[in-house]
C-alpha cells in the first residue's frame, strides 16, 4: 500500500484536453449569533468554580456512609457491571 501525503494532487490530462481545475473550498458560511463564544459567562463559571472548596465535607461524609454501608452498591449493579466487564449482554 502506497500512502501519499499531497493533499492537492491533479492527474494529467490527456492530449488535447484540459487539465483539470482542482477544486477551491467553498467559503465558511457566516457564524449565527448563538455561536457566538461569551467569554464573559466563562469568566463567571469558572469565578464560581474557584469558589468552591477543594473538599466538601458533606460529599466526604456520604462517601465514607456509602463505604461502611455492606449493601452498596446493590447486586442488580453489580450484576450489569460484572456483564459489562465480561463483554456479555
Amino acid at each position: 500500500m502506497q500512502v501519499s501525503t499531497a493533499s492537492n494532487i491533479v492527474t494529467p490530462a490527456p492530449i488535447g484536453q484540459k487539465a483539470p481545475v482542482p477544486a477551491t473550498p467553498a467559503p465558511a458560511p457566516a457564524t449565527p449569533a448563538e455561536d457566538v463564544v461569551s467569554l464573559n459567562r466563562e469568566a463567571s463559571l469558572l469565578a464560581q468554580l474557584e469558589s468552591k472548596p477543594d473538599i466538601r465535607p458533606e460529599v466526604v461524609s456520604r462517601g465514607l456512609a456509602l463505604a461502611a454501608d455492606r449493601s452498596y452498591p446493590p447486586p442488580a449493579v453489580i450484576d450489569a457491571l460484572s456483564q459489562l466487564v465480561a463483554g456479555g449482554s
